[in-house]
């Protein structure tokens, strides 16, 4: 009796190991060998054609669910991606804006640095819906989104807050670096610099 429960656990094991080293890429279904080895734990003179048949069968699945799994993988990075993003524009959200203030604030507290916010709110920017259409302030907004990512570093946030409000969170910034950056008007000054 313990023979036998040791003589499945190994071929369990044996088929457990083969599944594990078996590597399946996009492109046709492996095929059992047909050599006198074993393949999956399986004797040769077990492996008949209906036994070769139902490997086949599940390799073929075993493929078709690797591809399914990259591909659902790939959507739920693009949905993490589009959760993250204003819808017009190419900033972060409010909701991203909001998890990597914190982050900042985080390490601002941990390695006792420097960061600072800008808030930017435009002024009179419902005036330019209302006299110009919608189409006219999606343009404003767009620009003015141009040019708060023309002049930050790789390293700071930038994001629609809401309406016509965004954020911009300078990364190693004290108080009056930040206030100088925000004063800059001409827009052939860097903020980068």
């Amino acid at each position: 009796m313990k023979m036998q429960r040791t003589a499945r656990a190994t071929a369990a094991e044996g088929a457990a190991a083969a599944v594990r080293t078996l590597e399946i890429v996009d492109g046709p279904a492996a095929q059992p060998p047909t050599t006198a080895s074993p393949f999956f734990g399986i004797p040769e003179q077990e492996f008949t054609a209906h036994v070769r048949e139902a490997v086949r069968r599940l390799v073929g699945e075993t493929d078709a669910l690797r591809r399914e799994l990259r591909h659902t993988q790939l959507r739920l990075l693009e949905a993490e991606h589009s959760a993250d993003r204003d819808h017009l524009l190419p900033l972060l959200n409010r909701r991203a804006f909001v998890r990597e203030l914190t982050r900042a604030i985080g390490l601002t507290a941990r390695y006792s640095t420097h960061s600072s916010l800008i808030y930017f709110d435009l002024d009179e920017f419902k005036r330019v819906n209302d006299s110009f259409g919608h189409a006219a302030g999606d343009a404003v907004l767009t620009h003015f989104a141009d040019i708060l990512l023309a002049h930050v570093r790789d390293s700071d946030i930038v994001a629609r807050l809401g309406g016509d409000e965004f954020g911009v969170i300078l990364a190693h910034n004290d108080q009056s670096q930040a206030e100088a950056k925000a004063a800059r008007r001409e827009p052939h000054q860097c903020w980068r610099c």
